[in-house]
């Protein structure tokens, strides 16, 4: 996903596929189906939840992204309650 400033709102102009080599000593690629990401911000479970039961699919330096889980958790939160149109986020 990539999210970009459009005219002072925040814009989702790439939702989908990984489109360039990421590197993953430090890059992190995590995905979902959309329904699992709403329900995240909803915080009907968090993203470690997620991740052990396989609703959120993860590569990248698993160390950092651990130490980093409360922060993306209170992330998913605060992106929950942003009123949004999942159909208007492009591929």
């Amino acid at each position: 996903m990539k999210i970009q400033n459009k005219d002072g709102k925040v814009i989702c102009t790439l939702a989908g596929e990984v489109t360039q080599k990421p590197d993953l000593s430090v890059d992190y690629i995590m995905y979902a189906d959309t329904n699992r990401w709403m329900e995240m911000g909803k915080g009907q479970y968090g993203p470690m939840w997620a991740m052990t039961t396989g609703r959120l699919k993860f590569s990248g330096p698993m160390w950092e992204a651990m130490k980093n889980m409360g922060p993306f958790n209170s992330f998913l939160l605060l992106m929950g309650k942003v009123p949004s149109d999942t159909k208007k986020c492009n591929r």
